[in-house]
């Protein structure tokens, strides 16, 4: 039985030291998220949402490229949890839309918590295009 579709990106997608942590999860395709978001790549990737980000921040909100994969063993959840420190506070796992091959799908992504934002540095961003695996539109 399917726990839900979760959009990854960063180190989490296919290719990448963290993709083992998705188990057997049936990938569903490549995604991109519906709104937008500061992409960060301060010593790991992280997706900041647009309402989230300080006033003061004049990094750009873009839409973010990744894949959706369908989890459907507990022990998968568990261990993406885990991997994105859900119970030190540091992501929080939220339900965003996605478009996956045309169709809008809803999907579990992990970004940080609204209080801890502003404890990230927003520093180098990613640009337009692929860069390091990263895609940006």
């Amino acid at each position: 039985m399917s726990l839900g579709y979760f959009f990854v990106y960063g180190t989490l997608k296919d290719g990448f030291w963290n993709h083992y942590t998705l188990g057997k999860s049936r990938k569903v395709g490549r995604a991109l998220t519906k709104t937008r978001f500061v992409m960060t790549t301060c010593g790991f990737p992280y997706m900041i949402p647009e309402d989230r980000v300080p006033e003061s921040t004049e990094k750009p909100c873009r839409r973010v490229y990744g894949e959706v994969y369908d989890v459907d063993d507990i022990g998968v959840l568990k261990d993406l949890d885990a991997l994105e420190g859900v119970a030190y506070g540091h992501y929080e796992r939220v339900s965003i839309p996605v478009e996956v091959e045309g169709e809008t799908l809803e999907a579990f992504a992990y970004v940080p918590l609204n209080e801890r934002v502003v404890e990230y540095p927003i520093c180098e961003t990613a640009g337009e295009g692929e860069e390091e695996g990263y895609v940006f539109t």
